[in-house]
């Protein structure tokens, strides 16, 4: 799980810059063979093509992934140095997540592993220490925090109209409406008369839902799933859910273009069956990806240390001279 400051080591014996060949590629992406960059569309995209005539995508915006069985979510943004036109030779490294690995320490220019955040710490004797708790300061603190993303979902009815829905990238604080809707009814008649009369001014609030954030910080991605037919979708549900696929069909196009294989990976564009984690979906199911920012805090210390590996070092000197100096 990576800190919101990650560092390399002072010492080495090189184990740090052999880990870029160790790392899966949720971190790091080493090419699969010779090759050349096709194209680079900073923040966005990476495509590169391989001597056997493939390509491949990579994807350079932030990316949310599943934190294995912590019940929560991460982002990941790899950064490259590539540039259109580059060529590339097997095992070079293509992409890399700059919050696991730089170069910024050392003779060479190599990638190498950044382990944690390097702090000062003293050993003292205070009325300040409680079994295993310590004192920190805010600044390590925030460095020791992480970006964490949670995730909300709502299911909606194919004719629910909806009002509002944020935008990934808006910005939100606790409480703040991630969408507004109104549920149908299974007389349309009934929906027509509602949907009518909420529009006025006066009755604006009438049968509106509103599905609230229980965290600040940045919509990082909204993800949207269905199981019906787009002409079976209300108006403003169908402008939504078009609006979402287009950008799946425009990056189904570029892998199409090329010559990408597993096009079958990215989201569904399409009707899907209602099982799994739609198996209660009449309709659309949307899910919303907060991300926040969780500092090391009061009660978390000796957890958050084991979450975020860290590297520390004692200034010996310091330490006595704070033990011993009297006044």
């Amino acid at each position: 799980m990576p800190t919101n400051k990650s560092m390399p080591l002072l010492v080495t014996n090189g184990a740090d810059e052999a880990m870029t060949y160790m790392s899966s590629e949720n971190y790091i992406i080493r090419a699969e063979m010779d090759g050349t960059v096709e194209e680079v569309v900073p923040d966005d995209h990476m495509i590169i093509k391989y001597s056997d005539g493939t390509g491949r995508f990579i994807s350079l915006k932030d990316e949310v992934r599943k934190n294995s069985d912590g019940g929560f979510y991460l982002t990941i943004k790899f950064t490259t140095t590539h540039k259109s036109g580059d060529k590339f030779k097997k095992d070079n490294v293509i992409a890399w997540d700059n919050k696991s690995f730089s170069n910024k320490n050392g003779e060479t220019n190599n990638l190498a592993y950044d382990v944690g955040v390097l702090a000062y710490t003293a050993i003292m004797a205070t009325d300040e220490g409680f079994e295993d708790s310590t004192s920190i300061s805010q600044w390590l603190s925030e460095a020791l925090g992480s970006e964490v993303v949670a995730q909300s979902d709502v299911e909606l009815g194919a004719t629910t109209n909806v009002y509002n829905l944020v935008k990934v990238g808006d910005a939100i604080q606790e409480g703040d409406p991630l969408i507004i809707f109104q549920n149908n009814f299974d007389e349309e008649d009934a929906n027509i008369l509602l949907k009518n009369i909420t529009d006025e001014d006066f009755v604006s609030d009438l049968g509106r839902i509103r599905i609230k954030a229980k965290y600040t910080g940045i919509i990082e991605d909204i993800k949207i799933y269905r199981t019906c037919e787009l002409e079976e979708l209300s108006p403003s549900l169908r402008k939504i859910v078009d609006a979402y696929e287009k950008k799946i069909k425009s990056k189904k196009a570029t892998y199409k273009k090329y010559n990408i294989p597993h096009a079958n990976t990215i989201d569904p564009d399409y009707a899907m069956a209602p099982t799994g984690k739609l198996k209660n979906t009449d309709g659309v199911r949307i899910e919303f990806y907060i991300k926040y920012f969780d500092n090391m805090g009061i009660g978390e210390t000796s957890h958050s240390i084991w979450r975020n590996p860290c590297v520390f070092r004692v200034n010996c000197w310091q330490s006595l001279r704070a033990l011993y100096t009297t006044t």
